[in-house]
């Protein structure tokens, strides 16, 4: 972690001034977490979904939740996320639980290709939860360990073809209301 003299000549202001706003380096690091959290650093966008199948609106919410979660700034989040965890898990756990909310019900929402205001069925919660879990790890994983291939434009095209057929054969890319 950064010391907070790194941070007081970046920020060229007096260590009273950051000691005066934050107790110590922890409120620092929660301020920032916070911070990037209510920027959009860390905002999901949801695509323009093709007119088409269960199947074609999930491969394209997948291939833009994904190329979104490993873009440099997610990803350089995600990998402080996971360095401080066991120092702040409530904070981490907090965090995950609001991303993985977000990234859920616009998978949710393409699963029943709707926008409305009162949100997504519990069905299309449920199969858009089974895509991430199929999907979201792998990609991440590759993403966090600097493995280029397994996150590259094929691999995750192949991780949501793979997805896709284990959802049809279980039955769940059924239309959802």
């Amino acid at each position: 972690m950064t010391s907070c003299e790194a941070v007081v000549a970046q920020a060229q202001v007096g260590k009273a001034s950051l000691y005066a706003r934050y107790a110590g380096k922890d409120a620092l690091f929660t301020a920032v977490v916070r911070h990037a959290v209510d920027s959009s650093a860390l905002s999901m966008h949801a695509p323009t979904l093709p007119d088409g199948t269960l199947r074609d609106r999930l491969a394209t919410v997948g291939k833009a939740v994904l190329t979104q979660a490993i873009s440099p700034i997610p990803l350089a989040l995600m990998r402080l996320f996971l360095t401080e965890a066991r120092r702040f898990p409530d904070l981490i756990a907090e965090v995950d639980g609001m991303a993985r909310s977000r990234v859920v019900d616009i998978v949710a929402r393409a699963v029943t290709s709707s926008h409305q205001d009162y949100g997504p069925s519990d069905q299309a919660v449920f199969v858009a939860e089974r895509f991430l879990d199929l999907t979201f790890a792998p990609i991440m994983l590759a993403a966090l360990t600097g493995r280029d291939a397994g996150m590259s434009a094929s691999a995750i095209e192949s991780m949501i073809a793979f997805a896709l057929d284990t959802l049809d054969q279980n039955g769940l890319l059924q239309e959802v209301s």
